[in-house]
């Protein structure tokens, strides 16, 4: 797998993964296999915390938050796109003025205002991931303060075993996007890095592995050395073959 102009991987065209019923429990079986792995989850004593990380892999010195991917928006778009085509101020903003049935494609470019409706439909779309990313910086920002070390890794892990519609190019643009804003405003809750596996079409030996950040400057990223870690250690775990990482 190598890195394309975008900075995401592409695809292993060689790559057979052995299949897991539950990519996310198999995930944290792997980390816990980890040296100086805690599962925080299974941590008992008076540092626990309710709104905490999954684990902290004290030899690299870095929290982690799991998400898993379980819902598709595409299911929601239908009823989504039949709202704002009957909804006046809509129509006011550019959304053409639909009689019968009508296509998306042709709804689109009938659109007056393209800049504004693909921003809605970014929105409309990336709300999974929006809500990951709101989770997980507070999850790792209380982690920091209960572990008493702000200097440690805060970083994401965004799992994705069945969902086509999560296009890494999308999910990079978005959550890059999500990274800026919080490094902007509330820096405090800053995330270092995230990890996508994107394992949606892996029916196929394609398999995407990419690392986003807040900052197209990668060469001084402290969180690539980690993340290329994580990666290489899950690509041997998992039995990916010849896979190079993106970011």
């Amino acid at each position: 797998m190598g890195k394309n102009q975008q900075g995401q991987s592409e695809p292993t065209t060689n790559a057979r993964p052995q299949i897991f019923v539950n990519i996310e429990a198999e995930f944290k079986i792997f980390l816990r296999s980890l040296e100086g792995a805690i599962d925080l989850d299974k941590t008992s004593g008076n540092k626990v915390i309710s709104r905490k990380a999954d684990f902290f892999l004290a030899k690299e010195n870095a929290i982690l938050e799991i998400k898993t991917i379980n819902s598709d928006r595409y299911k929601s778009f239908e009823s989504w796109i039949n709202k704002k085509i009957s909804d006046p101020n809509e129509i006011k903003k550019g959304m053409p003025v639909v009689f019968g049935t009508i296509n998306f494609n042709q709804i689109y470019e009938s659109h007056r205002n393209k800049k504004l409706f693909d921003r809605q439909l970014d929105i409309h779309a990336s709300r999974t991931l929006e809500g990951y990313i709101r989770d997980a910086k507070y999850q790792i920002y209380e982690t920091k303060k209960s572990i008493q070390d702000n200097s440690a890794l805060g970083i994401l892990v965004i799992l994705n075993e069945g969902y086509e519609f999560y296009e890494t190019w999308f999910v990079y643009r978005m959550i890059q996007d999500m990274l800026r804003s919080i490094k902007k405003y509330k820096p405090y809750l800053a995330i270092d890095g995230v990890l996508y596996i994107n394992e949606s079409r892996f029916k196929r030996n394609i398999i995407d592995v990419v690392f986003i950040h807040e900052s197209n400057n990668l060469d001084d990223l402290t969180p690539n050395e980690f993340l290329e870690y994580l990666h290489t250690k899950w690509a041997e775990y998992r039995g990916y073959s010849n896979t190079e990482s993106g970011g």
